[in-house]
């Protein structure tokens, strides 16, 4: 996982059988262990890997609450009301925040992804119900973003058992990749079409692509380029993660 400002955290394990993780903090791009960086160890036989991960998740969420709380009562103060200037700055941290938060939840599902898990009971839910809700909540984003974005819903009912929170980090995994990646004026176009088992979801824009070269490591976990080329800042989790989820669901 690497950072905007020359850091990388570094998660691995110490053998093929081992069940040890090391974490490390790197202050240098690099993405191989260092022997004097300071790390510690996760040993899951005798640690939960889930209340390890909730430690990460947690340390990450509570200073990002705050900050979000901290904007949302700076954005009414009249000097920022009045300022453009003011307002780009609250909107550009509030988006920033955001992206970590999405990073950090695309980061913990994929390592519990990695973990053995127990079979549970999904819910009952209902897909095309769900999709309305998640839809909504596109559009507020398109909107705030100045992008033309439609959405198209069958009626009725699908039944399906699933983890609606899986399927909500895959949605939005893609509809966020449209938005960033799509040229100025064109429009997404969300489209969900039912079928004999469940609902075909296509998540369509006009950006500009991915480079040919790039396309057999688009669902390699911590792949991520930019569409000009070079590294990107993301964590390159989107689309590996957004896969596992469909994959385990039954779909494709």
């Amino acid at each position: 996982l690497s950072g905007e400002a020359g850091f990388t955290v570094l998660l691995f394990k110490t053998g093929a059988d081992s069940p040890f993780f090391v974490v490390q903090l790197l202050e240098t791009a690099e993405k191989s262990p260092q022997p004097d960086a300071p790390s510690f160890l996760i040993d899951t036989d005798h640690q939960d890997p889930e209340e390890v991960l909730g430690i990460l998740s947690s340390q990450i969420r509570l200073p990002l609450d705050m900050m979000f709380s901290c904007l949302s009562a700076i954005n009414k103060f009249p000097q920022v009301e009045e300022n453009p200037l003011l307002q780009e700055y609250v909107h550009n941290l509030s988006r920033m925040g955001y992206q970590i938060l999405r990073s950090n939840l695309n980061f913990t599902t994929f390592l519990r992804t990695q973990m053995p898990s127990e079979d549970c009971d999904e819910p009952l839910i209902d897909l095309i119900s769900f999709f309305e809700i998640l839809c909504r909540t596109g559009r507020i984003f398109a909107d705030e973003l100045h992008i033309p974005a439609s959405f198209y819903l069958p009626e009725g009912t699908v039944p399906y058992r699933c983890n609606p929170d899986l399927i909500a980090i895959v949605f939005f995994n893609l509809l966020s990749n449209a938005m960033q990646y799509t040229r100025p004026g064109n429009a997404i176009t969300v489209t969900l079409t039912r079928l004999e088992s469940g609902l075909r979801v296509s998540i369509a824009d006009r950006g500009a692509g991915i480079a040919a070269e790039y396309l057999d490591q688009v669902f390699q976990p911590y792949f991520s380029r930019r569409p000009e080329g070079g590294a990107s800042i993301h964590m390159g989790l989107g689309l590996p993660l957004s896969r596992q989820i469909i994959h385990r669901l039954g779909g494709s």
